[in-house]
């Protein structure tokens, strides 16, 4: 803003490229008008002013004012007042533009170019200089001919003294690489964004495939990532710096202006900026001897150096760190490095010739291979460890750059007749240079013979040498067009394909939506009509038909019921009095209250409120077997300090026992013919003192202490982040009092008693007596439900969902209920025969990238699948992971995938894991583990391989299935060898989850066997020159699993794939190989039984 004659404010624009001072028609008047009496401004209707632009544009009038103007840093202009003529303009962008007679009347008198050239070459020393120039190629030396051929012709300069830029500024515009693709990176970069800071010039820029407003943006938001945003954000008017890049500049804070169109004078700093980067990047490329297409890396490459080379005036790192760089750190673009080379055989060189490239962060390079550049390869390798050879650039020698840049050889061309004729840069004597044989350009790498003679000359070729060439290369290109050719004649045939596909698909649809309308608008029978708020359960009928009848589950289902329903029911005021009693009698705080001022007086004291949860549980049951449940619980997510900040508290770790814990538990139950107790804590969190700093609650509204302040928790209440852990803690030190041995997370042994706690279940294992004696050991510890219920033959124990059975000769393990439950909302079609017999599909590839709408559902499904996956269903172990993988990502490959997995588990809901039951009395036992992978078979996974492994204990010629897992490996392996090795390295890390579930492991063996010889023999060997990257990219050390057999007593053995147990959870397979499949995860007579009912008559004919 300026003031015009003291009166007056008006918004101004500097233009050092108007040659005049405008003011706008309207402010002409004001002034006028405040002059009171003044004569209006003189009229001259006969001339006109021209614009930038070209246009004219009619002035009304002149006047003389005195300008007051504020502080202007841009051009080191102090606050001035002084009187300048102005034409009158009709029409105007701003009130007052102030051109070069305001300036130059305002602005110190510039040192003249000639001075300012000399005081710039007194201040550079000679060896700096040189150092600077062989880094960047600035300023311009007439002597480097690199400089003359890069055109570059001006040195860059920068602002100083009065004309300084101080404000916190940066300048932002784009460079364009041509429309051609020619032009365009090896990486296909078509522009480069070019940020200027004004405050220490510190140069940033960013290779662009395209010229968008989400393309700069993104490029800015990642280029600023961990700095503060500067004031301003300047740019010129193009379209890549409108719509999102204007967002994010006004989001982060900062101000974004835009210069005056046509006018480069006010974008001049970053103008400037982008002449030097060219001429510099020009330079760079011809001096290294690699072609155009390395531009994107020689930018790259003049932004590191330019922001950390030394110059007089300092440097940009010098002024943003107040550090110097260690000038010894920068090399030439295109140098010659000796790198470290770690894919290397045993015996051969470890380093290796390569081509600097450019700079990775700040301490390592990036360079691509001499051999492999020779050959046409650009690898790039990122490495720290390198020895630099200043002054060798390797692609000179390789013919890379047209044959006209000769500045690598300092050659001094004679003048004389016939073809040109130069000297050889090492033995000074004349060759011949014109040679046309494209088989004798490429030979100027061997230039020189042992005795240092100069092998180039004329052409040597016989006409017949020169024809076979030009017929190969004629072949070549033949070829390659066949190749394309074909290429795009296979890409047409899979469209044609995929499309024909989904027509094939949309009638399958189509049929199936005609065909259930049909049975809906059938009258449907009164014995399929579902009561309102029973569980409805599938059942196949004979003739394979899936139809749905009410049936009774007992799965314990909880439905939380909302606060202003559950207040109207009387069953929940019984449930919440009989809470608060329970509350009451385990002193769960302090019953003194105390204000909330006072609580405050200590600095660690932490706040937070309680409410009750109501909730009904068995909810799959009729109304008359329902049960209320009311908890008081902490929210515990909203925990806050004194201040009123949000909080948290400090958990210690711990865990409650894991899966496989509870089947090693029952297996060796079952095979020692060992007893079975269950025991539940009442209010388990009630009954132990909370850990950490003090806690005050503020109770609900229901309870009539609400209105007295405050109360400090003395036991753990629910909700709190530290409760579950303090419990395990707790429960871990009290057994441990009473002589238990905790031989793995909450899996505690005394004698020869196994106790397996989840938070408040308990689950004992061992000698009748023995477990009645634990079992009344652990009554004075804790307060319990009810007395110990053991496993008998009609009294089933159900333990975390999953019902435990005593037969003649089994223990079972059986969630069928639950999986009946999962799969409730699937159907199988109203016409469908029998069911899916394999859980897992295969859609295209192409369903996996489209987008599908999720309503929810697919979350809840997933979550209930996974649980029971990992309980009792390893078949469906693998399918269920590979739908999980798309829960935050939903596609229509997935909605396929999970739409057959539940038909599968609908049509097939038995989930029992059966275990023989003996009498062994040897506590030694033999551990086998299978491990097996596929090779990128997972079309979903892209590219990944899948590892798989099972877990057997073998005790008296009978095996238990423990454990299983199936997931993708971290990274792509580059052979079928180096995933088997993965998926080794990952069962053996498993085996010793499973050794430690053990309660005697003396005497114990472990088995490992797998059906890759090649990863077998490397584990043998204890090293693989082809697999030695494995231990960077995929975390697998082949010299541990070699430890582990040479001095851990591990076994490593091959076994066939057909009996392989391990490949269920890596491959898909037909429904006669799939049930083979299940047969080798169970027992020898399970797995008989199998077979038979797999190859019997009945079977076939389903399949």
């Amino acid at each position: 803003m300026v003031t015009l004659d003291g009166s007056v404010e008006a918004r101004a624009l500097v233009d050092s490229g108007a040659n005049a001072c405008f003011v706008r028609r309207d402010v002409a008047d004001a002034l006028h008008a405040a002059r009171a009496g003044e004569e209006s401004a003189s009229s001259d209707p006969g001339f006109s002013i021209q614009l930038a632009d070209e246009s004219k544009m009619h002035a009304t009038g002149m006047l003389r004012a005195q300008v007051e103007v504020g502080e202007v840093p841009l051009f080191g202009i102090a606050r001035t007042l002084l009187t300048a003529p102005f034409l009158v303009l009709e029409k105007l962008s701003y009130d007052v533009v102030l051109g070069k007679p305001w300036l130059e009347a305002v602005l110190p008198k510039p040192v003249a170019e000639g001075e300012e050239q000399d005081v710039e070459s007194l201040a550079l020393d000679g060896a700096q200089a040189a150092l600077t120039h062989e880094l960047m190629h600035t300023p311009r030396d007439p002597s480097c001919e690199a400089c003359q051929t890069g055109k570059l012709r001006r040195t860059s300069s920068t602002r100083s003294g009065a004309q300084a830029v101080r404000r916190s500024a940066i300048e932002v515009d784009l460079i364009d690489s041509g429309a051609r693709e020619e032009g365009w990176s090896r990486g296909g970069a078509r522009y480069v964004m070019v940020c200027l800071d004004h405050r220490d010039r510190w140069l940033t820029v960013h290779a662009l495939r395209e010229k968008t407003a989400e393309a700069t943006a993104a490029a800015f938001i990642r280029g600023l990532a961990g700095q503060s945003w500067p004031e301003v954000v300047k740019t010129d008017d193009g379209r890549e710096f409108t719509g999102a890049f204007s967002k994010a500049v006004v989001e982060h804070g900062a101000r974004h202006e835009v210069a005056v169109p046509r006018r480069p004078n006010t974008h001049a700093p970053v103008e400037s900026m982008n002449r030097t980067l060219l001429g510099a990047v020009r330079a760079s490329l011809v001096s290294s001897g690699l072609p155009a297409r390395f531009w994107e890396d020689a930018t790259l490459h003049f932004a590191f150096v330019w922001n950390r080379a030394h110059r007089p005036n300092g440097s940009p790192h010098e002024a943003r760190h107040q550090v110097l760089y260690r000038q010894d750190k920068l090399l030439p673009f295109g140098c010659a490095v000796m790198y470290f080379d770690d894919e290397a055989s045993k015996f051969a060189a470890r380093a290796r010739l390569g081509v600097l490239i450019r700079y990775h962060e700040e301490s390592g390079i990036v360079v691509v291979d001499a051999e492999e550049l020779a050959s046409g390869r650009t690898r790039e390798i990122v490495t720290r460890d390198f020895v630099p050879r200043r002054g060798e650039y390797p692609a000179r020698r390789l013919g890379l750059r047209p044959l006209g840049e000769r500045i690598w050889l300092e050659d001094e061309y004679e003048a004389g007749e016939g073809p040109a004729a130069e000297l050889c840069g090492r033995c000074h004597k004349r060759r011949v240079t014109a040679v046309a044989c494209p088989r004798c350009l490429g030979r100027k790498a061997r230039r020189h013979r042992r005795d240092a003679t100069c092998a180039i000359g004329a052409c040597r070729c016989s006409p017949a040498e020169i024809l076979s060439r030009e017929r190969r290369v004629a072949a070549r290109a033949e070829r390659e067009t066949e190749r394309i050719y074909q290429s795009e004649k296979r890409e047409r045939e899979r469209a044609a394909r995929a499309l024909a596909a989904e027509g094939k698909r949309e009638r399958k649809e189509q049929k199936r939506a005609r065909r259930a309308a049909a049975v809906r608008r059938r009258p449907q029978p009164a014995s399929l009509v579902e009561p309102a708020l029973r569980l409805a359960v599938p059942r196949s009928t004979r003739s394979g038909r899936v139809v749905r009848q009410p049936g009774k589950l007992n799965l314990g289902v909880t439905v939380v019921v909302p606060r202003s329903e559950a207040l109207g029911q009387s069953c929940f005021a019984k449930a919440r009095t009989v809470e608060c009693e329970r509350l009451k009698r385990f002193g769960t705080w302090n019953p003194i209250p105390i204000s909330f001022e006072s609580a405050r007086a200590d600095p660690s004291a932490t706040f937070v409120n309680a409410h009750f949860i109501y909730a009904m549980k068995h909810a799959e049951c009729d109304v008359d077997k329902r049960i209320a449940k009311v908890r008081l619980v902490a929210a515990g997510n909203n925990l806050r300090d004194v201040g009123g900040a949000l909080t948290h508290q400090d958990v210690p770790y711990a865990a409650p026992a894991s899966l496989a814990s509870l089947r090693v538990t029952v297996a060796l139950a079952a095979a020692r013919g060992h007893s079975v107790a269950k025991l539940d804590v009442t209010s388990a969190y009630l009954q132990v003192q909370l850990g950490g700093p003090p806690v005050f609650v503020r109770l609900p509204k229901e309870l009539p202490e609400s209105r007295d302040g405050v109360y400090r928790l003395e036991k753990a209440l629910y909700g709190l982040e530290r409760s579950g852990a303090d419990f395990i803690a707790e429960t871990s030190k009290k057994l441990q009092a009473q002589g238990w041995r905790e031989v793995a997370q909450s899996l505690f042994v005394r004698d020869s008693t196994t106790l397996l706690a989840y938070v408040d279940d308990f689950l004992l294992t061992g000698e009748q007596e023995s477990v009645r004696r634990a079992a009344c050991d652990l009554q004075k510890l804790y307060e319990f439900d009810n007395e110990p219920v053991f496993l008998e033959e009609d009294a089933p124990l159900v333990f975390l969902g999953i019902t435990l059975r005593l037969t003649a000769d089994w223990v079972q393990l059986d969630h069928t209920e639950y999986a009946r439950y999962a799969s409730r909302n699937a159907s199988t079609g109203p016409m469908r025969r029998k069911g899916p017999r394999t859980p897992d599909v295969e859609p295209a590839v192409e369903e996996f990238e489209e987008s599908f709408e999720d309503d929810g559902r697919a979350r809840k499904v997933i979550g209930a699948l996974l649980w029971l996956s990992r309980t009792t269903r390893p078949d469906i172990a693998r399918a269920t992971a590979r739908v999980a993988r798309f829960v935050d990502n939903w596609t229509l490959g997935a909605s396929r995938l999970l739409e057959r997995l539940e038909e599968y588990v609908l049509c097939n809901p038995i989930s029992v894991i059966r275990y023989p039951r003996q009498r062994v009395i040897d506590s030694s036992c033999l551990v086998i583990a299978f491990s097996d992978s596929d090779f990128a078979g997972d079309s979903a996974a892209k590219a990944r391989s899948t590892s798989g492994a099972a877990f057997f204990l073998e005790l008296g010629g009978a095996r238990y299935l423990v454990d299983w897992s199936s997931g993708l490996q971290r990274a792509v392996s580059t052979s079928s060898a180096e995933a088997e090795l993965v998926a080794l390295a990952s069962a053996c890390k498993r085996v010793f989850a499973v050794l430690e579930c053990l309660p005697e492991q003396e005497g114990t063996k472990v088995e490992v066997r797998s059906d890759s010889a090649a990863a077998l023999g490397a584990v043998r060997r204890g090293w693989s020159a082809k697999l030695a990257h494995a231990r960077r990219t995929q975390r697998v050390c082949v010299s541990w699993l070699h430890d582990l057999e040479e001095q851990q007593g591990f076994v490593f053995v091959w076994v066939p794939s057909g009996r392989n147990a391990a490949d269920i959870f890596t491959k898909s397979f037909g429904p006669l190989e799939f049930l083979r499949k299940i047969g080798l995860l169970e027992n020898e007579r399970v797995f008989s039984n199998k077979l038979e009912e797999a190859a019997s008559p009945a079977s076939m004919g389903a399949l």
